[in-house]
């Protein structure tokens, strides 16, 4: 699916006491939180947009950021079918010094699909997942998705978590490590989890990444 991203600054540099905040004269636009974005050791405001209706889970989601007074950078994405809160957080997922953003994209039965904003060259940019596409967790009968990171990995090191019900019932797990770096994801080690129990796959499934919700 096609991404439109966005960036752009409004007015020049003023004093910090005198500047607007993220979401000044924007209809709609809620301050989510504050984090160091651009990696500068600042805390950025972050304000989200949402846009397409009273209670529809179709339309656009437009991430603001100021990173610093009076500079505003922003990205706006489509929603194709997202009903719950469509911010998620702010989280260390690629190798640089700053948060990356992470807001819902769609929804399946029991899938979520999620787009990571990323600050490079002074715009919000898509951070696609290890191995291409969208961000993915899962948890599910036949089959449990997930991301993992502790706070000791080193930046840009995330873990990509499945486990999957094989044709005698019993779930298989695989975690595969990933590094991030200014060329992209590079796959590293791969481990086998064999015959694991409903209760170990199903521990797989969802974010275990610190400032992001599970599910």
């Amino acid at each position: 699916m096609a991404l439109v991203a966005g960036a752009g600054t409004l007015g020049a540099a003023t004093p910090a006491s005198a500047a607007p905040g993220v979401c000044a004269g924007v209809s709609g636009c809620r301050v989510v939180r504050s984090a160091d974005v651009d990696g500068n050791g600042t805390a950025d405001q972050i304000g989200v947009v949402r846009k397409g209706g009273s209670g529809a889970d179709q339309g656009t989601v437009t991430v603001r950021v100021r990173t610093r007074p009076g500079t505003i950078v922003k990205a706006t994405r489509t929603l194709t079918s997202w009903s719950g809160p469509v911010w998620q957080g702010s989280a260390t997922l690629d190798e640089r010094t700053g948060k990356d953003l992470v807001v819902g994209f769609t929804q399946g039965a029991h899938a979520e699909f999620f787009r990571v904003l990323t600050f490079r060259g002074g715009k919000l940019v898509t951070l696609p997942a290890p191995g291409g596409g969208t961000w993915t967790v899962d948890g599910a009968l036949m089959d449990d998705v997930g991301w993992a990171r502790s706070t000791d990995d080193p930046r840009g090191l995330v873990r990509a978590r499945v486990a999957e019900r094989d044709a005698d019932g019993v779930m298989q797990g695989t975690v595969t490590t990933w590094r991030h770096s200014s060329s992209g994801w590079k796959r590293g080690a791969v481990k086998k989890y064999p015959d694991m129990t409903d209760e170990a796959a199903g521990a797989f499934a969802g974010w275990k990444v610190a400032g992001l919700p599970r599910f």
